[in-house]
């Protein structure tokens, strides 16, 4: 898994995978697999917990999506 933007390189292991990062500002915040095929995003909502048109990508293509899970 990458997060490109905090530069965070990630190799899935069985079990829980726990990714820790401290977003800077509200927004999106897109991750991929390693080959960029399969990617999501992470929506970094506001102090208050309000999520609007601003803190959200038009090209949000799914809320949830992961690039592939060890062991199962």
């Amino acid at each position: 898994m990458f997060i490109q933007d905090y530069g965070i390189e990630h190799t899935f292991d069985s079990g829980e995978n726990v990714i820790e990062f401290i977003p800077e500002k509200a927004g999106t915040v897109r991750y991929s697999c390693w080959m960029g095929m399969i990617h999501g995003n992470i929506y970094v909502v506001d102090d208050d917990g309000t999520i609007t048109t601003e803190n959200i990508s038009s090209d949000a293509d799914a809320l949830v999506s992961s690039c592939h899970e060890v062991g199962k």
